[in-house]
């Protein structure tokens, strides 16, 4: 199971008369992790690494 699904995702930013493509067509997903022990944590909270 993900966490985090985008599919086909694209952005286009407008500079003057020239178009920017940020996205063209991304698609990503970011799965759940196997241990959630610190899910709910603030990021001060969190032991060092």
């Amino acid at each position: 199971m993900n966490i985090v699904t985008f599919e086909d995702v694209s952005k286009t930013y407008r500079m003057g008369e020239v178009d920017v493509a940020a996205l063209d067509h991304v698609s990503l997903e970011i799965p759940r992790a196997c241990s959630p022990r610190w899910s709910g944590l603030r990021e001060a909270e969190k032991p060092p690494p």
